[in-house]
């Protein structure tokens, strides 16, 4: 359990990008911002560690999808590898939403392909992280169905693969006893192997403007206050990362850590504010007031 174990549970998850590329979420805008959260460990939805990583901040490399056999043995062999030999990479997250048509969509048996030349590497593995993780249809689940975790995991297990975590998102509607009980389930269903969060944050799916967003900001910031102390205490949760949510976003604007001038949003500041010394963070940070978000 030991070299499951994080420097710290509480991560983030940014785009660290070259400067000026198409898709934007670059280095240079978000490295100050993920530096600014206090994270034990960040990853980037790639595999590729850039030169500027903060040294105290531990990097999980990520292979997103498995489109490319050729490719995605590439980066093991010169992205990966290497930083394992290094001592600067302690473990691997694998697909990202394969159950999802507009994310890595590939099918379980796809998956697990790759699994032999993941667990060469000789480091803790994380399972895919699946838009519904648990195959049971609620609200947190983007509207993706399917039991691809479950015939995933199921397979995996039979043939003898190692997997160390079990990936999971969440993007519910801010009840802390749902998000909980979801979570234990999730837990208990594969084998009581530790979870790692790797993307939550309260959404609404239904709205289509910030405005029409039924979850505000105290709803969003009181859920922090119980979801992440919780976690924080519970050996078999090994890390999470909040989604970073753009405040313009309709589903996630409630959500967001950063404002439109890149400060820190109340539900930032909670977030900063809770760390391996201090558990329960700063329960004193009130919600913003109206007018400090705009839609």
């Amino acid at each position: 359990m030991d070299q499951l174990r994080l420097p710290g549970k509480k991560g983030a998850c940014f785009a660290l990008r070259a400067p000026g590329h198409r898709l934007g979420g670059s280095w240079e805008t978000n490295l100050p911002r993920i530096e600014s959260l206090r994270p034990s460990w960040n990853y980037s939805w790639g595999s590729t560690r850039i030169e500027q990583q903060p040294a105290d901040i531990e990097f999980v490399p990520m292979i997103w999808g498995g489109w490319d056999k050729a490719k995605v043995e590439a980066r093991l062999r010169n992205d990966v590898a290497p930083l394992i030999e290094s001592g600067a990479v302690r473990r691997l997250l694998s697909f990202n939403e394969p159950d999802h048509k507009g994310q890595a969509n590939m099918p379980y048996t796809a998956a697990l392909e790759f699994w032999p030349a993941f667990e060469a590497l000789g480091i803790p593995l994380c399972s895919p992280a699946c838009a519904n993780p648990e195959g049971i249809d609620d609200e947190s689940v983007q509207g993706v169905s399917g039991t691809w975790m479950r015939d995933f995991i199921r397979e995996a297990d039979k043939r003898g693969y190692r997997v160390d975590y079990i990936g999971a998102h969440w993007y519910g509607g801010g009840s802390f006893e749902n998000f909980k009980a979801k979570m234990w389930r999730i837990y208990e269903k594969y084998g009581r192997r530790p979870l790692l969060i790797t993307e939550f944050a309260v959404a609404d799916w239904k709205a289509k403007s910030p405005a029409a967003n039924r979850h505000k900001p105290a709803k969003v910031l009181a859920f922090m206050k119980q979801a992440l102390p919780w976690m924080e205490k519970q050996e078999w949760i090994a890390g999470y990362a909040w989604f970073i949510f753009n405040v313009d976003s309709p589903v996630g604007t409630s959500s967001a850590l950063f404002d439109h001038e890149g400060n820190l949003t109340a539900c930032g500041r909670y977030y900063r504010s809770v760390t391996p010394e201090n558990p329960t963070g700063d329960q004193s940070i009130e919600p913003d007031p109206p007018w400090a978000r705009r839609d």
